[in-house]
């Protein structure tokens, strides 16, 4: 094992915190590409428009792609006239989106990296330390004392759901579906505690900053809670988080609690589909479909591209003359599935009546397709072991896909009839294939009218029973590929100053040399997401 990799898998057992990360960033992060000497985000700052403050709250030094991308938009908005502020985090919060144990490696190492970030950038910031203190941590933990394991995912703090983005930061950190023996209560104890902690830093900031707008990323997680706090305070509040492809970023405006990343309103909608797609724009979709069939110029590329597929649906006694119905599954910790619950109790459930139906109905015959993150990011309850549990003897009409097999996604559209989803972007795909898809959780793509949205599961079952009835009308149609050009291609901001690396979300060069290239007029989608800012634009290539 070499020194670097010898280094970084031990941060958490050592405890010289600052020692340790200030020999291994030394040694082997001295040429980070966001960190180039001869960067020069140095001038003097125009005149502030009154009453405005874009914040940028608790970003984490080692998200360096994440810094990189606030600190470009940070920068343009100041050229601009607008005041920002970020805030890193200085604090050791018990756990958080980056920690890996509750020692304190990992917040010296937020902490070391911010400071190179703040110097060589020119960030205007604060620290957590500026907020919060260990009177707040101490009252944090006699709070979360008083409830019950059981409990733990509908604590409120200060009329905040805290639970729930303490629920979903925990089963990210455990690769769980399901929280329920100790060592699952510890941590979500911790991410309680550290929840607290988010609203008491927010009360303060916004006390002090008073911040006019909000700009934030992993909303699913604990940072979701500034979101919520914010929006209750008159904050405009925005998500921003790498886009689906590479090279760009989705930004979108949060006006409710209930809006994420991904969402339009129902009126926005209602408004926007009534436009008919013009040939080029036709012509742009069917090309950036390609490219997504082909799995190209994605952040993470699970689909693996094989001439062998076909001995896969042979092997699976996969009959091209029968009727399929293909059921896609999530990730069981997947930030998708937060709070996306309408009919079944969870995915799981979802998973395992719609077995139990099929296998009661042999005349009809399903594929399931486990997720390919399983194998490729990896997980610590995965959907193959519990349908091999559950289902030792599972009939001939039900086929399982693997997660570890080459099949591939886009050439499993190509034979099935039908479809069935939980919140899987398949479902969108499918749709605008023309394949009848019937959706079962909140998703952004639900009730946009292509889709046959399940409100309870007598409804969900009826849809089974005539499953081969469902048909896409040609409105159906026109709208999911409105809304696949919207999501995959209008949404899709490009951001050439950072230009990624071979692995997912990895810098390979900062593109960015001076302030001059960020002033107005100087590029077309910084000025784009400027004014998505400023003036409550969507956030939508023109």
């Amino acid at each position: 094992m070499n020194l670097k990799r010898l280094l970084y898998q031990n941060m958490e057992k050592i405890h010289f915190d600052h020692v340790i990360n200030h020999l291994y960033y030394t040694l082997f992060d001295k040429n980070n590409p966001l960190l180039p000497k001869n960067l020069d985000l140095k001038y003097q700052k125009p005149d502030s428009i009154n009453d405005y403050l874009v914040l940028f709250p608790l970003l984490y030094g080692t998200r360096k792609m994440e810094i990189a991308i606030n600190g470009t938009i940070a920068h343009a908005l100041s050229l601009r006239g607008l005041p920002t502020n970020f805030v890193f985090c200085d604090y050791k919060m018990p756990l958080c989106i980056m920690k890996t144990s509750e020692t304190g490696i990992m917040c010296a190492s937020c902490e070391y990296v911010a400071k190179k970030f703040i110097r060589q950038w020119h960030l205007t910031s604060s620290w957590t330390s500026d907020f919060i203190n260990i009177t707040n941590l101490k009252s944090a933990k006699k709070f979360v004392e008083s409830f019950d394991f059981q409990d733990y995912s509908e604590v409120i703090y200060k009329d905040i759901n805290i639970g729930k983005y303490a629920e979903s930061s925990t089963k990210r950190y455990l690769l769980k579906g399901e929280l329920e023996n100790f060592q699952d209560k510890d941590v979500f104890k911790a991410y309680l505690i550290s929840a607290v902690m988010h609203v008491e830093l927010s009360e303060n900031i916004f006390k002090e900053l008073k911040p006019s707008h909000l700009i934030v990323s992993n909303i699913a997680y604990l940072p979701g809670i500034f979101v919520e706090f914010f929006q209750k305070k008159g904050t405009n509040c925005i998500a921003c988080d790498f886009g689906l492809l590479k090279g760009t970023i989705n930004l979108n405006h949060l006006d409710n609690e209930k809006i994420t990343l991904y969402d339009v309103s129902n009126e926005f909608w209602m408004k926007y589909s009534e436009n008919k797609l013009s040939k080029d724009e036709f012509s742009k979709f069917d090309a950036f479909f390609n490219f997504r069939r082909q799995g190209r110029r994605a952040h993470i590329n699970y689909g693996k591209f094989t001439n062998k597929d076909r001995e896969q649906f042979n092997l699976l006694k996969i009959d091209f003359n029968e009727k399929y119905t293909v059921l896609f599954t999530n990730l069981l910790w997947d930030a998708s599935l937060a709070n996306a619950d309408v009919v079944f109790e969870n995915q799981l459930e979802w998973i395992h009546k719609t077995i139990n139906w099929f296998s009661k109905n042999d005349s009809k015959n399903l594929i399931i397709k486990i997720h390919p993150a399983e194998e490729i990011v990896g997980t610590h309850q995965n959907i193959l072991s519990y349908i091999q549990h559950n289902f030792p003897d599972i009939p001939d009409n039900i086929k399982v896909i693997e997660p570890k097999s080459s099949i591939n996604t886009y050439l499993l559209y190509e034979i099935v009839d039908h479809g069935i989803v939980y919140t899987s972007t398949a479902g969108l795909e499918m749709a605008i294939m023309g394949i009848p898809t019937i959706v079962n959780a909140i998703t952004h793509y639900r009730n946009k009218g292509f889709t046959f949205d399940v409100q309870k599961k007598s409804e969900y079952f009826d849809l089974l029973e005539r499953i081969e009835k469902l048909k896409m009308t040609s409105e159906m149609r026109d709208s999911a590929y409105k809304y696949g050009y919207l999501h995959f291609y209008k949404r899709q901001i490009p951001f050439g100053f950072i230009e990624f690396g071979k692995k997912s979300y990895s810098p390979k060069k900062l593109n960015l040399m001076s302030w001059k290239e960020l002033m107005p007029g100087r590029n077309e989608y910084l000025d784009l997401i400027c004014d998505g800012i400023t003036d409550n634009k969507k956030f939508f290539i023109r």
